[in-house]
């Protein structure tokens, strides 16, 4: 539902080309998950490359949008 709100709020802006971030503790919606020892972001690249929004831990966002960690 989170996801589907975001979408259709992007597209209201100046025609969805705005980059938008979603800042989450929702393993569902940052990278990476731990599995099997290993690092996967399938579901956060595939966000990203559907609907061009960029999907991740608080602090990373921050990172992102040029705040200092």
């Amino acid at each position: 539902m989170i996801l589907a709100e975001v979408i259709a709020f992007k597209k209201s802006l100046s025609g969805g080309d705005s980059c938008v971030l979603i800042a989450s503790l929702d393993s569902g919606f940052f990278s990476p998950y731990y599995c099997y020892g290993g690092k996967s972001d399938i579901v956060t690249e595939e966000i990203y490359n559907r609907f061009g929004i960029r999907c991740d831990h608080p602090r990373e966002i921050f990172r992102m949008a040029g705040g200092v960690v």
